[in-house]
């Protein structure tokens, strides 16, 4: 079983890499650039600009649009921004061990620790992007205040063990299959259309809903709503799976990843 206090002993132990290599992730995505971190809330503005033009000029829908939630532009935020941090941890995951191939096969390194850079690198991108929803939300009074709001992050926290551990997963098949960053690409499109983000949860007629409350994006997508919104109470049931979920994907992950592992540097 793979051990979540080893994991931590070996996070304190390369501490002072993983800040660093953070930081260099951050600069690295942006060098050149005239705007820098500028881009991280330009993409997902562009996204969420495009996804309202769609449905509410064009399509002219009010999807989750009610009496609670009057903002089609801010309910969206809710659910694209939780979407953006999880999927680039996972998409960017599948190439990381190749990217930093010479750590591995010459340094004596924990390459474990290359997948929680990037949770740590989006986290920081993501919580750009949550600025911007707060403002947006607060300054046209979409948003109000209350304490509940901060529970926003502890669904952040599943996203990012989830990432995580998912990140294993497809960075360490990845050095052995080439083709599973396509693979990983395909599947996220589809899981985009599985979870409600463009949609409401309430319209999935109730047989597939039954499916797609397997899916724990439905309720991290959900459950920053219903923090941020306000507009429903504490999904305990969704806390609870998520924690299960988070837990079997951790070990499942950290197992898969140790195991393959041994083969890394003959490999790379």
């Amino acid at each position: 079983m793979y051990s979540f206090v080893n994991f931590l002993r070996k996070i304190i132990q390369n501490r002072y890499i993983i800040k660093n290599m953070v930081k260099r992730d951050l600069k690295a995505k942006y060098a050149g650039s005239i705007l820098g971190f500028v881009w991280s809330i330009i993409q997902p503005l562009t996204m969420l600009l495009i996804y309202y033009f769609v449905f509410s000029a064009v399509l002219k829908v009010r999807l989750g649009v009610d009496d609670s939630n009057p903002n089609f532009l801010i309910w969206l935020m809710c659910g694209l921004f939780p979407w953006i941090f999880l999927s680039e941890i996972i998409g960017r995951s599948s190439s990381v061990l190749l990217e930093n191939a010479s750590l591995i096969t010459k340094l004596n390194f924990s390459s474990e620790v290359l997948p929680l850079v990037l949770v740590i690198s989006s986290f920081v991108n993501h919580m750009i992007a949550m600025s911007l929803l707060f403002f947006i939300g607060i300054s046209f009074k979409f948003i109000i205040l209350n304490i509940r709001m901060i529970l926003f992050l502890l669904y952040t926290f599943y996203a990012g063990i989830i990432g995580l551990s998912l990140g294993w997963i497809v960075s360490s098949l990845n050095v052995f299959i080439r083709d599973i960053a396509q693979v990983v690409s395909v599947i996220l499109n589809i899981w985009f259309y599985a979870t409600p983000i463009v949609y409401p949860g309430y319209q999935i007629p109730e047989k597939v809903l039954t499916f797609m409350r397997l899916n724990p994006l439905y309720f991290i997508v959900e459950g920053y709503r219903g923090a941020i919104l306000g507009y429903q109470s504490i999904d305990y049931y969704g806390i609870k799976f998520l924690t299960l979920t988070s837990i079997i994907l951790f070990i499942l992950g950290g197992m898969i990843f140790k195991y393959l592992k041994r083969d890394f540097a003959n490999v790379l």
